[in-house]
């Protein structure tokens, strides 16, 4: 196996660690990561949110990583 393709894999296996640690639904691609969940209209401020916070989560490993 290529050394690309074991850094990827390793790289993709922590950050799905970040989004499963706090619930949140997840899609890891090549070149793109979908976060998503569900909530009552009246919980969307809430749950943006979430999500963003994981955005910041995910932003540090990445700057940690220099990625």
């Amino acid at each position: 196996m290529s050394s690309l393709i074991i850094q990827f894999l390793a790289y993709t296996d922590d950050t799905s660690a970040i989004f499963s640690s706090h619930n949140v639904y997840f899609h890891l691609y090549a070149d793109d990561t979908e976060l998503y969940d569900h909530c009552r209209l009246s919980d969307i401020a809430v749950l943006t949110n979430r999500l963003t916070a994981r955005i910041c989560d995910l932003a540090q490993f990445l700057a940690a990583h220099r990625l």
